[in-house]
């Protein structure tokens, strides 16, 4: 039993086993994660295979942000499953570097830290870890920050290497502000830290004072260094200075009663979501699915893991007498340090008129005032039950309910993934090529986790792999983003201009391919003249659809466009809805020996249309090559899936008549068998 103590005794057995806590949360769906989001400007950049292309990229927001990526790219590539790792092991040595320094902080606390660590590793306000190349900046960041602070606080102990230590801790704070600004409040909390440590040393709080000023010396002349970049420097070499501008003080001058007002309601709404409700959100009524498998897997294990975390921490630090537990002021301290923590980690987020509750991405500004929410949760916890047990208690069900969320948000990412790779696909086998100056338009987005820009950017990382030049030959718009922003009405004739920082898309409404997906339920549809005759088309589909024109897709390229194996993996197996694209490029291509072929093939091999619409090219291809008795067995099919289709089928038939006038016979008995309405004079007898 000793031996078994001794164990826990070990330096590194927590960061091991922080370790675990991370990889295990956010790694247990790894083979299935792939991009989201901002990861797909990553990739679009790397596609230039161009280190210069970073600096004029994010030359618009943060111009030294792509140092990482310059940096990483060429060891990492663009493979998604590497940066997950990646941005894990980031996360982990962040958290460790803060376990690391505040037991240089609070030595005596190792129970009450290792929790502190914990929560902030699945902090449930911020959902958004699987976004791993974007996040890896933010991580990094800090990192960076943990390591200057533990080597600050090494530099206090260590006069022989006080410079070095110095030296490197003040480097890393400077590169983790100018990387990006989210942490700049968590430096406010320094000087606070170097007083605790020092105040141990019973100085008398003058001296005190001075020795906390001369270590927080250089980390002041670094945030003064940091603000002279951002408010000076960096106004003057980036085309859009307001970018991530601090627009309060704007708008103070304009207003100054009613933006305060504004400010302190932003603050307050904000202060509440990420010490309140984001601890609850993940119980909340809505969030509560008993059929679904991942979320009893995401119960078990925060409730698995809430337990072995107590047992490990408990063994971790021997308990502290009552004397001890007073003379600290740990609890104090802790209470104080989040507080100032939290309103210092929330301005600079705050004084752009921003929160983390303001849309479904915003919630990367908790990062900033996460430590403090934290360390403020942790600091109450701690002061209501004085006694390791019900502080166990208390903490573990917190943590245990804030890792089944993470959890289950990491299953959402990957089966964004699933939706974006069938889709992609899907895509590349029915267009092996598109022309340049290609709108490709959706009525909506066909899947979560990305905006619309994203698949611009990926459709680009696709059919223009090895770009020259920031002018993209296609980009992908969504219906109702595309109206009223760039173009007045979804009508032929206008003009498509487009910018995003160094992307530009220039096209017209002339130049269209429409599609929809669903996944699961229908392959991923382009859209043809037919389809203005579907049932369950609406009004302004039926508007969007009449712009699309498969004329813009080449069949025949010198090169296909196929997804880059080192992005989405080997092309999964082909089933019907590859067979279903490629019968539609047949189609397109009037190849109609070769689309029955198809049909004939995926029958034999017992796949099956997923929708009435995408028996189309089917019963084409069988009407096209005489094969009647197939055409109109396809068209029943297709009436049986879905009757309201009925009129769509019969068109089909009644436009073949204008083909081929030999075939009425036919042609009646399929319009006879449909039930269809007598025809416009199309086919008769």
């Amino acid at each position: 039993m000793k031996k078994f103590q001794q164990l826990f005794e070990k330096s590194w057995v927590f960061p091991a086993f922080l370790f675990g806590v991370v990889f295990l949360v956010y790694g247990y769906q790894l083979a299935g994660m792939g991009l989201y989001w901002d990861d797909w400007e990553i990739i679009y950049l790397d596609n230039f295979h161009n280190p210069v292309v970073y600096w004029d990229y994010f030359l618009y927001a943060r111009p030294l942000t792509g140092w990482l990526y310059i940096l990483m790219s060429p060891l990492l590539g663009m493979n998604p499953v590497a940066w997950q790792v990646f941005n894990i092991l980031l996360r982990w040595a962040g958290l460790v570097g803060m376990w690391w320094a505040l037991r240089m902080v609070w030595p005596r606390r190792g129970f009450e830290i290792g929790w502190v660590c914990l929560l902030l590793a699945v902090y449930p306000a911020f959902t958004q870890h699987s976004v791993a190349v974007t996040y890896a900046r933010h991580f990094t960041c800090i990192a960076l920050f943990a390591l200057s602070l533990g080597l600050n606080l090494m530099a206090v102990e260590s006069q022989k290497k006080w410079w070095l230590f110095t030296i490197i801790a003040a480097t890393a704070s400077f590169l983790q502000l100018i990387t990006l600004e989210y942490f700049f409040g968590l430096e406010l909390l320094r000087p606070i830290f170097l007083w605790i440590v020092l105040s141990r040393k019973n100085f008398g709080w003058k001296i005190t004072l001075k020795i906390v000023l001369f270590q927080w010396l250089p980390y002041l002349l670094v945030l003064i260094l940091f603000l002279g970049y951002r408010f000076v420097w960096y106004p003057m070499v980036s085309p859009n200075p307001e970018a991530n501008a601090p627009v309060l003080f704007e708008r103070l001058a304009l207003d100054p009663f009613g933006e305060i007002i504004k400010f302190a309601n932003l603050i307050l709404q904000d202060l509440v979501h990420l010490n309140v409700e984001n601890w609850f959100a993940p119980i909340a009524p809505g969030a509560i699915e008993l059929k679904a498998k991942a979320n009893w897997l995401s119960w078990g294990a925060g409730g698995l893991l809430a337990m072995i975390s107590a047992f490990v921490l408990i063994r971790i630090q021997p308990r502290l007498n009552s004397d001890e537990n007073e003379q600290d002021h740990f609890v104090l301290q802790t209470i104080l340090v989040g507080l100032i923590g939290l309103i210092a980690g929330g301005i600079p987020v705050w004084i752009t008129g921003r929160q983390s509750i303001g849309g479904p991405w915003a919630d990367r500004f908790a990062l900033g005032p996460m430590f403090g929410a934290v360390m403020l949760l942790a600091g109450l916890v701690y002061w209501f039950a004085r006694r390791r047990l019900p502080q166990a208690v208390l903490l573990g069900a917190v943590f245990a309910i804030a890792v089944s969320s993470q959890m289950q948000t990491v299953n959402k990412y990957r089966l964004s993934w699933d939706h974006q790779n069938d889709f992609y696909w899907q895509l590349t086998w029915r267009a092996p090529d598109i022309k340049p100056g290609t709108a490709v338009i959706g009525p909506s987005m066909p899947f979560a986790l990305v905006n619309d820009l994203h698949i611009g950017f990926a459709l680009n990382a696709i059919y223009d792999q090895n770009a020259a030049s920031f002018i993209a030959p296609i980009w992908f718009f969504r219906s109702g983003g595309l109206v009223g922003e760039l173009i007045p009405e979804l009508k032929p004739g206008h003009e498509i201009d487009y910018r995003y920082l160094t992307a530009h898309f220039k096209g017209s409404t002339d130049q269209v391919l429409v599609t929809s997906y669903s996944y699961g339920s229908d392959c991923l549809h382009v859209t043809t003249l037919e389809d203005r005759l579907r049932n369950d088309i609406s009004n302004d589909a039926g508007v969007l659809n009449k712009l699309s024109n498969t004329a813009w897709i080449d069949p025949m390229p010198a090169k296909p466009a196929t997804p880059p194996a080192s992005v989405f993996g080997p092309e999964p197996t082909r089933g019907w809805c590859y067979t279903y694209q490629k019968m539609e490029l047949a189609r397109q291509q009037e190849l109609w020996e070769e689309a029955a072929a198809l049909a004939d093939n995926a029958f034999s091999n017992g796949l099956n249309p997923k929708s009435a619409v995408e028996f189309t090219p089917v019963i084409l291809a069988y009407q096209h090559t005489a094969q009647m008795e197939k055409a109109i067995e396809a068209s029943l099919s297709a009436q049986k899936m879905d009757g309201e289709q009925t009129s769509y089928l019969c068109y089909l038939w009644e436009k073949f008549g204008t083909i081929d006038s030999g075939i009425k016979t036919d042609i009646n008995i399929a319009r006879e068998k449909l039930v269809c309405d007598p025809p416009n004079g199309a086919v008769q007898e």
